[in-house]
């Protein structure tokens, strides 16, 4: 399928066909990578997600929330001092 070229701004743009798009389950707003290879390609892919810092995760705790009892690590598997 062949696609052109349009100038937006001071960049190059192709737009990605719906039927492409739905195939390969991107929307509006999805990051993609994006790599130049040597025999002249230009690979387009949805961009891994990378895992969020602790500090993001912590973030997500509500403000005031405190643990109810202790954690149900389970029993112990090896040499353990209990």
């Amino acid at each position: 399928m062949a696609v052109t070229v349009s100038k937006w701004g001071s960049s190059l743009g192709v737009r990605l066909p719906a039927k492409i798009a739905e195939t390969m389950g991107i929307q509006a707003g999805d990051d993609l990578d994006i790599f130049a290879k040597v025999n002249g390609e230009i690979v387009l892919r949805k961009a891994r997600r990378q895992r969020p810092s602790l500090d993001e995760l912590l973030a997500r705790v509500p403000k005031g929330w405190k643990p109810e009892g202790e954690f149900p690590w389970g029993g112990p598997v090896g040499r353990e001092i209990l």
